[in-house]
């Protein structure tokens, strides 16, 4: 128990530079300045598309897997926003950021009217958007976009990489929503009692309407990115995040049940599955060991959180 309460208060921190001493002396070039920065920008797109996670899991909805599908169709929307109906870039990349609203807006009213639980939704429109994304366009990427559009994924400001900004920025402004306002309030009085929120004048059925589309716009923010990066809309893109996502979430502390837990320890966990990343890529080792890695660190993570309810840690 007394190892819970401390893994709770600094675990997260203590693991995180372990893992930076560990891979720095096996890897040799893994601390240089130019691949830590390389580390910050590749983790961008999964720390912004785990703040919506984050919100969801605090407030008690255990996790949004239609993320790994969400991000695939905003990307495929936002090359055909620019490449078929040849939109504006700023036009494009607003339309694509209302219809990631729009799909956390369905999730959260199918959930609502169905009275199904989120976890069972999210998993079934998972699977349908990503056949959607797929059906857009034969399963193939749309290529060419715009150069303008490249900034979001590759461009600079005062010599820091604009992921890294946008990133900064997302945090921060959630961070300061989940801890200084009364809807962050009620996000985590929701996460802990729902009943007992409600009785207490909160509104559940739309502060969990609210937060599942601030999922689709966190996921469209990543989406946006990620096509920038590459400058391919790809009916494949992200199609992992469902679970690093959600891993990253647990593994920062922040509960499966709901109610507890910090952003910035999300952001944490965010950071420890990339270090995990860059460092086995470094090391050549594949994509399929890094799954089963990751894979692990999601049980153990999961197991640490149960144990911690159930000893009130």
């Amino acid at each position: 128990m007394k190892l819970l309460k401390l893994y709770k208060k600094a675990g997260i921190i203590v693991f995180l530079l372990l893992e930076l001493i560990l891979f720095s002396a096996i890897t040799p070039n893994f601390l240089s300045g130019s691949n830590f920065i390389n580390l910050l920008r590749q983790i961008a797109m999964l720390g912004i598309a785990s703040i919506g996670i984050s919100f969801l899991m605090i407030g008690g909805a255990s996790a949004d897997l239609s993320i790994a599908g969400q991000i695939p169709v905003l990307s495929m929307l936002c090359g055909i926003f620019m490449m078929w109906l040849n939109l504006p870039v700023p036009v494009a990349v607003l339309l694509t950021i209302v219809a990631g609203i729009l799909l956390g807006y369905f999730n959260g009213m199918v959930i609502r009217i169905l009275r199904i639980n989120p976890f069972v939704v999210t998993l079934s429109t998972m699977t349908i958007l990503q056949g959607v994304a797929l059906l857009f366009t034969g399963g193939v990427s749309i290529s060419g976009l715009p150069r303008s559009f490249s900034w979001l994924g590759q461009g600079y400001l005062f010599g820091i990489p604009a992921p890294i900004i946008v990133l900064v920025v997302c945090v921060a402004g959630a961070q300061f929503v989940l801890s200084k306002t009364y809807f962050g309030r009620a996000i985590y009085a929701m996460g802990g009692n729902a009943e007992a929120a409600r009785l207490a004048g909160i509104n559940i059925r739309r502060l969990q309407l609210c937060t599942f589309m601030l999922s689709g716009f966190f996921a469209a923010i990543a989406a946006l990115m990620i096509s920038s990066r590459t400058m391919i809309a790809s009916p494949t893109a992200g199609n992992t995040y469902a679970f690093d996502t959600m891993t990253a979430c647990v593994l920062g502390g922040i509960s499966f049940a709901g109610g507890e837990g910090k952003l910035w320890g999300g952001f944490v966990g965010v950071l420890i599955i990339g270090v995990l990343t860059n460092a086995l890529t470094l090391m050549n080792i594949g994509s399929y060991w890094q799954d089963i890695v990751k894979g692990i660190i999601l049980v153990l993570a999961l197991y640490i959180d149960r144990k911690q309810r159930e000893l009130n840690v």
